[in-house]
């Protein structure tokens, strides 16, 4: 396994780890990878700042500028880091809500409307930072008045708690209740 491959798996068992991140930069620079390089820093350096102030503007600016000098195929490898959350909107916006929120996250009616009623609310985790951007503009569109009646945040995804090195999977297994080899509950 290659020394990239190592940090790519790292950043994949753990997408939070920033130290990683930072290391994986040193080692690019060293080879002569200085976009990705920078692209692993400022995704770093927007952790580091709260939304709206003036650090977090420059970072997500340095941000969006570096994703066009990298490969999507490799951002996607070195991880996603950021959650889009619908912190709250004005309830004459509710049917607006929910279309955005089926635009943006392809959701059904039903579940859309339910993630409409339960803000804040989470509607992305572990996205690319241009992911996350896309989705976090839907709610700042120019046709709304001031002030915008949409409040949404992108902020960096948090690892669970007591979650440090742990990697989460999900796995579905058939249990045969019938008899007649037909599995007829699933479990988690």
């Amino acid at each position: 396994m290659s020394e990239e491959t190592t940090f790519l798996a790292a950043l994949q068992a753990n997408p939070a780890d920033d130290t990683t991140r930072l290391v994986y930069a040193d080692w690019l620079d060293e080879h002569a990878e200085s976009a990705k390089a920078e692209y692993l820093r400022a995704v770093v350096l927007l952790t580091q700042h709260p939304g709206g102030s003036a650090g977090y503007t420059e970072a997500a600016t340095r941000l969006y500028c570096v994703c066009g000098q990298t490969e999507y195929l490799w951002r996607t490898a070195a991880g996603g880091r950021f959650d889009v959350m619908l912190e709250g909107y004005d309830p004459g916006y509710k049917v607006h809500a929910i279309k955005i929120i089926r635009e943006q996250t392809g959701c059904g009616l039903g579940e859309a409307k339910a993630l409409s009623e339960s803000v804040p609310t989470t509607l992305g985790s572990w996205l690319l930072f241009e992911q996350a951007l896309q989705r976090l503009l839907a709610f700042h569109a120019p046709q709304w008045k001031d002030p915008n009646p949409f409040r949404a945040s992108l902020r960096p995804t948090a690892w669970p708690e007591g979650g440090a090195g742990a990697v989460f999977d999900v796995v579905l297994t058939a249990i045969d209740l019938g008899g007649d080899n037909l599995p007829t509950s699933y479990g988690v």
